[in-house]
């Protein structure tokens, strides 16, 4: 550990760990006195795989080490062997195979036999999937599905609690991940002399940088409350020191260093709604409570049951993912941003915490600047929606949603499935392109008009969609004066 850069303190700490581990064994049912380990920890210590890795990472270091310098395999059996003395761990050459990789057959035999092993072959299993081949193939992958059928056969007969519109309540691995990563954090609150919590508290800080601000140097961690703290003059203050009571009602005494931004403003209004029916008692400890449960007792399977019904079924949690072959991957790539709000547009940015000169709309400076806006209803796009609708002889724009321009349900003329595809390809481009609009004035200073767009649109859309169309051949003209014929057709 100290060649690894352990420091100091921390291997007195596992030393202390692997020296003071007890036991004691069961005698016709009655337990003897404890007496201590000669070494190593006890079976089932949570320390133990950790120092496992540590072990193994010696090895590997050891092991690469003699493949540069040219070892062979009987080079690698000795060092093995001394692995062996050094660390207590014994290998069983007997339980273990060699491979060939690029060797004869026969040199592979005779070198077995020396380290007496096994001689292996490809493909082989490990950790119960096959290794060595190249899985391209139905048959490769038969053992994998025998086992998987193997294992869901349990299930035939065995009756399923139903939940979630039709779901088996086995849940989902997201939920139980944030579930457990919450247990964590609730044992953190509650555990206060728990020797792992004080060891969080040494290197992160009293509150271990979870929801105030962080006592490590250099930190940008301001917690929950962090526009609050910024504007404040005392940012260790606790929220308590800044309340007082006029014999009604709960009021804030801020000492600002700076006027507040507005999103600390929005962040008073949340903490003031918090705190609206909150009554302090000075004479009571603090104390942490589990509300989400009848019992106040904290439980992962609850927290993830809350945390799918709350997630798994919104539609806009997991969105569809929409393709169409007849654009480029990366136009592929900003619809599926598009879809989930990742485009970053001034109130998406503002949503993330960082703070804007202004979230206005560049391009019109009449409303803030969201998807929805910038996509549909800036004056900028909805000319060149217009314009675009025009020469598709389509009609006038609607108000439509942007998850309905995105699926291309903004038009009845398509009368074949290859007609609808060529449609969505057109809004697809058409989005790209004001986006790209967009960025050229924000980034650049460069203003596009309409007509240079659309004629932009036009000559990129019959590039795009004309050259992935393998079995419909496009004409220019036709496609400037009458598209319109390519959705019927």
């Amino acid at each position: 550990m100290k060649s690894m850069g352990f420091g100091c303190k921390w291997r007195r700490w596992i030393l202390s760990c692997l020296s003071s581990a007890s036991v004691s064994i069961l005698v016709n049912g009655s337990p003897t006195n404890e007496f201590t380990l000669g070494r190593g920890v006890r079976q089932g210590d949570p320390l133990s795989p950790f120092l496992f890795i540590l072990v193994a990472e010696g090895l590997n270091i050891l092991t690469k080490e003699a493949i540069d310098r040219g070892a062979n395999a009987l080079s690698l059996q000795n060092l093995l062997k001394c692995f062996e003395l050094a660390s207590g761990l014994k290998i069983n050459f007997q339980k273990s195979c060699l491979f060939g990789v690029g060797v004869n057959s026969d040199e592979v035999n005779i070198m077995a036999s020396r380290m007496w092993c096994q001689v292996g072959s490809f493909p082989f299993t490990y950790l119960g999937l096959p290794i060595g081949s190249k899985m391209k193939k139905a048959n490769d992958w038969i053992p994998v599905i025998e086992k998987f059928k193997n294992r869901l056969s349990n299930w035939i007969g065995c009756p399923l609690e139903e939940d979630w519109d039709g779901g088996l309540n086995i849940g989902s691995l997201h939920s139980k991940n944030l579930a457990l990563l919450g247990k964590w954090w609730w044992r953190f609150k509650t555990e206060t002399n728990a020797l792992w919590v004080k060891v969080i508290h040494s290197i992160y800080g009293s509150n271990g940088g979870l929801d105030v601000e962080s006592e490590l140097p250099h930190s940008s961690y301001l917690g929950t409350w962090r526009n609050i703290i910024i504007a404040e003059v005392d940012q260790a203050a606790a929220v308590v020191d800044r309340l007082a009571f006029d014999g009604q009602n709960l009021i804030f005494n801020w000492c600002w260093s700076r006027a507040p931004s507005r999103r600390a403003e929005t962040e008073l209004a949340g903490l003031s709604e918090l705190l609206a029916h909150v009554k302090l008692d000075r004479t009571v400890p603090d104390s942490w409570a589990w509300l989400l449960s009848d019992s106040h007792r904290f439980s992962v399977k609850e927290l993830s049951g809350i945390i799918d019904h709350a997630f798994l079924l919104s539609h806009h949690y997991f969105p569809e993912t929409l393709r169409n072959s007849l654009v480029p991957k990366k136009l592929e790539i900003f619809v599926c941003r598009l879809i989930l709000k990742r485009i970053p547009v001034q109130v998406e940015l503002d949503k993330k915490g960082i703070d804007l000169h202004s979230m206005r709309c560049p391009i019109c400076d009449d409303d803030l600047e969201s998807i929805e806006h910038t996509f549909l209803f800036c004056s900028n796009a909805m000319d060149i929606w217009s314009r675009v609708y025009n020469w598709w002889g389509i009609g006038n724009f609607s108000n439509f949603g942007i998850n309905e321009i995105l699926r291309g349900n903004t038009s009845n003329v398509a009368t074949s499935n290859f007609g609808g595809k060529i449609w969505q390809a057109i809004e697809w481009i058409c989005v790209y392109y004001i986006w790209k609009i967009r960025n050229d004035k924000v980034f650049h200073g460069k203003t596009w008009s309409i007509p240079v767009a659309l004629s932009e649109i036009q000559i990129k859309s019959f590039e795009w969609v004309g050259h992935r169309a393998k079995k419909k051949k496009f004409d220019w003209l036709t496609w400037l004066n009458d598209p319109r014929i390519y959705l019927t057709s």
